[in-house]
């Protein structure tokens, strides 16, 4: 009797650490997912911003707005204000093969971009050149600070109760 009640306490422990160990690796797994999202949000971001071709100040300048496409989604009127705002989904069915939408693995990113114009007093414009940044007094004057935040879900559904966020942010 007293031996069975020391095994079945022993297995009890046992069992007990493999469950956690799995939930915390489950955790992990999805804290992954939130953090790929977010990186893919930022990326879709700086490649508009840093590449489209013909918009020196990109496709979230604060004068003009464009459209943007990410993960074959468009986004109309991104820029022309700040900040600007899109939400992507990202679908995962081709890597896993399921066709049914409540199996399917989706992440999100909700990524916002803002400009804002920078006149530094320390820096005196009469001495920079003409691009505006100049090592005479001290470095830039006038120039546009871009902010790109993307945070992250591994989930593109806002009520999922294990739904979990991770942010990036990008300051150039």
């Amino acid at each position: 009797m007293l031996v069975s009640s020391v095994v079945l306490a022993v297995g009890t422990a046992v069992a007990s650490i493999a469950a956690r160990e799995v939930t915390l690796s489950s955790f992990s797994r999805e804290s992954q997912a939130a953090y790929f999202a977010a990186d893919a949000g930022i990326n879709c971001a700086l490649w508009y911003d840093l590449k489209l071709a013909g918009f020196p100040l990109g496709a979230f300048s604060t004068t003009t707005t464009q459209t943007i496409l990410c993960n074959g989604r468009s986004f109309l009127n991104m820029g022309g204000a700040t900040p600007s705002t899109f939400t992507v989904c990202f679908s995962d069915s081709a890597s896993t093969g399921m066709t049914d939408a409540s199996f399917r693995p989706s992440y999100s990113a909700v990524v916002t971009v803002s400009k804002t114009y920078v006149d530094d007093p320390v820096v005196n414009d009469s001495d920079a050149p003409p691009t505006g940044c100049g090592v005479v007094n001290g470095g830039c004057d006038d120039y546009i600070e871009t902010k790109i935040e993307s945070r992250g879900y591994n989930s593109c559904d806002p009520t999922y109760v294990r739904r979990v966020e991770r942010a990036i942010r990008v300051t150039y």
